[in-house]
């Protein structure tokens, strides 16, 4: 755990984000949260959708900065109504968690365009004191008609912050929109986002609120990617990697 620290401190990073396999699962997942947690240190989880139950329902949801939850574009609305929908309502009462929504896969397709089209329904109804849940599509494996294609689903079915990641430093649009009421609140640069107002975290129209908290400056403009390995301590542990070598 010392060299985790030590590791960010050299980085000089914002956030670390454990987005290798699923963190959630890890049994030494709580220690590493607590440790990071009296250091100061702000730790992002990735998890995927059939997970959320677990988390929901224990002490990290609690512990945690920011959860980028992944959604297959074959997810069905079965799937995401028994367990998207209902935690999402708990995890968004967690005032300082940060939640966003990633479709891995997405296709123009009439499927994927109702699915977006109810999760969007679902999330306008966290209330105007609440972030929205920004949805994102990742759309780098796309041709260039079929990233049209998925804005123009957006833009008729989105009423939350919807978004697409053409590519490692292209995400359109380039403005974010107020959910509510549609006024431009910030505007991206690269994969950075910038407010159009520094000091407060909500909309100047409608009041309601857009951000988690007011800006800051950042210690870095880009990410680094950087292997955490944690060493075996238990005994069980090296017997079980001996027996599966021979």
């Amino acid at each position: 755990m010392e060299t985790i620290i030590k590791r960010v401190r050299v980085l000089s990073v914002d956030m670390v984000f454990l987005h290798g396999g699923e963190p959630i699962s890890k049994p030494w997942l709580l220690s590493l949260v607590e440790v990071l947690s009296r250091h100061g240190i702000k730790l992002g989880l990735k998890t995927r959708v059939e997970m959320l139950e677990k988390l929901a329902g224990s002490p990290l949801a609690g512990l945690i900065d920011a959860l980028l939850i992944e959604i297959p574009s074959n997810t069905t609305k079965d799937l995401l109504r028994k367990t998207l929908y209902s935690n999402l309502e708990s995890l968004s009462s967690l005032g300082n968690l940060y939640v966003e929504l990633l479709f891995t896969d997405p296709s123009p397709e009439k499927s994927f365009a109702e699915n977006l089209a109810e999760l969007n329904r679902s999330l306008g109804k966290i209330s105007l004191d609440k972030q929205p849940v920004p949805i994102g599509l990742h759309a780098q494996s796309l041709t260039e008609p079929e990233i049209l294609s998925l804005m123009r689903i957006i833009n008729k079915v989105c009423s939350t912050v919807c978004y697409v990641i053409e590519s490692s430093n292209k995400i359109s649009p380039e403005e974010i929109r107020c959910p509510r009421c549609g006024t431009i609140v910030a505007r991206r640069k690269d994969v950075l986002v910038i407010p159009l107002r520094s000091d407060s975290v909500e909309c100047p129209k409608c009041g309601g609120r857009v951000f988690r908290s007011k800006p800051n400056r950042i210690k870095r403009t880009y990410p680094v990617l950087s292997p955490i390995y944690l060493p075996l301590h238990r005994e069980r542990d090296i017997d079980r990697i001996k027996r599966t070598k021979r």
